[in-house]
This record gives structure tokens, sequence and C-alpha cells, in this order.
């Protein structure tokens, strides 16, 4: 999917909702990856994970889906990630809630990760440069970056 046609993804405040049901389950089973080193096509909390692997490792735990996938490389194309996602979760959506799935998109990286929230919008995600799973505020650098939100399959 060419960048120019990106899917349009809308971050609202959610700092004044409180997230309960699934969504608060997601994020908190999310968070229990936080310092898993980073670990191209791991899926073992605690001992490595990468992008892919969370959004997976998180679904499977709750038991949203079963589905993984690998052999991917470490720069994943980004209409191969777009639509592996919607093969999975459905068609992307435009207001993500915290507990939502997010891709970012720089030239030909490509990336996902949990929306989540801390003070503000927040992220989970396992970043090779971080070296692990980390949260951290969604800020400019990173909201400039969305690509495209879905949803967990089976969640409303």
């Amino acid at each position: 999917m060419a960048t120019d046609n990106k899917p349009r993804v809308i971050i609202e405040n959610w700092t004044e909702l409180i997230i309960t049901g699934v969504y608060q389950e997601i994020i908190v089973t999310a968070r229990s990856y936080l310092k898993t080193p980073y670990v191209h096509q791991g899926r073992v909390k605690g001992i490595g994970i990468d992008c892919a692997g969370l959004v997976i490792c998180v679904a499977r735990e709750l038991g949203l889906s079963d589905f993984d996938v690998d052999g991917y490389g470490r720069r994943s194309e980004g209409v191969e990630m777009f639509e592996l996602f919607r093969k999975v979760c459905g068609e992307p959506i435009e207001r993500p809630r915290p507990g939502d799935i997010l891709m970012f998109e720089k030239g030909d990286w490509r990336h996902c990760g949990i929306f989540s929230m801390m003070e503000d919008a927040s992220i989970i995600h396992t970043h090779r440069l971080a070296k692990a799973c980390v949260e951290h505020r969604l800020d400019d650098y990173w909201r400039n970056l969305i690509y495209s939100a879905f949803r967990f399959p089976g969640v409303v």
C-alpha cells in the first residue's frame, strides 16, 4: 500500500476515559512483556520477542487468535504486513482505542505495537534500537509514523 494512500488514523485523547474489559486485559498483558529483550521472530516472554511477536503473543495469551507467521525479514514489506493484519484482524480502523494495534512506517521500514495509556497516549512495542519491549509516550515523532490501525480479532 502506497504511503499517499494510507488509511486515515485519528489518535484521540483517552485520558478522560476509563479503559476496561478486554482493552484493559490487552494492555496489562502487553505490559507483562516489558523488558523482554528484542529477538527477531522471538515469541517467548522474558527471553526474546520482536514487534510482530508482541502482538501475536498477546493475542494468543488472551485467546483472541492463534495466528502466527515466520520467515519475515527485519525490514518487513509494508503491503505484506498490512495485508497480514487485514487477513487476521479485518479492515483497518480509523479511531483506535488503547488496546488496539498501531502500524508504523518510515520509508521501507514497517513496525507495529499496541496503543496504550500512561499519562498520555502511549505505545507498547518491541523496538530493535531499544533492544527490548518498551512503553513510552506516543509523541509527535511516532504519531507522524502511524500508517494504519487494527482491532484484535473478536474485540468490539
